[in-house]
């Protein structure tokens, strides 16, 4: 189930009128039945703001869909935001974009992370390593991806993020997962150029 379906000429209009949080709480309540709770509407009132800065900058075209609380089927995952659409050779693509309001993470030894979350510190999965494990369970339960040709992508995008030097969520342990996505600010724009420019 998705909640909120737009094109991103519609999504940046609506961020611009202060209309998106309205529209997707309106649209959660169609599709699930109930009110979203306030940590929710508070989480996207934030990040679609930097999200639809990221939209305008990186040159999307405005046809380009727009995807925002996708629900996977027959599991807990949620995917926060996909942009999908055709690039310049006629490819169908999309992006899966994990959204964080993280400011701070520390690493562990293994592949998760430490960060404040729920009221305490606690330890989570690799945002990069939570968007890779959306899209390849799309990809390999969903036949439309194969049928259609699809080109998947991933990425996290820690809009609050302070990052240090060194980096703890770009410490060894973490350098396999990171070669193969995007994983910081400048990539998203430059992926988002090749994949989807008009020009």
């Amino acid at each position: 189930m998705i909640i909120y379906v737009s094109n991103a000429i519609e999504f940046r209009n609506a961020v611009d009128a202060n209309e998106i949080t309205t529209n997707i709480e309106k649209a959660f309540k169609e599709k699930t039945g109930r009110y979203p709770g306030s940590s929710e509407k508070a989480s996207w009132n934030n990040s679609m703001q930097f999200m639809e800065r990221i939209i305008r900058n990186s040159g999307v075209a405005d046809d380009c869909g727009i995807f925002i609380e996708f629900n996977i089927p027959n599991t807990r995952m949620r995917v926060d935001f996909i942009v999908a659409g055709f690039d310049k050779k006629g490819n169908e693509n999309f992006v899966i974009i994990e959204l964080k309001q993280w400011s701070s993470a520390n690493a562990t030894e293994k592949k998760d992370v430490i960060t404040y979350v729920g009221g305490g510190n606690k330890q989570v999965a690799h945002p990069s390593y939570q968007a890779w494990s959306y899209k390849e369970h799309l990809i390999n339960l969903n036949e439309g991806i194969h049928t259609n040709n699809l080109n998947g992508y991933s990425c996290a995008y820690l809009h609050n993020y302070i990052e240090r030097e060194p980096e703890p969520l770009k410490e060894e342990q973490y350098s396999d997962l990171l070669k193969s996505l995007l994983s910081s600010f400048l990539m998203i724009i430059k992926t988002y150029k090749n994949i989807f420019s008009t020009s």
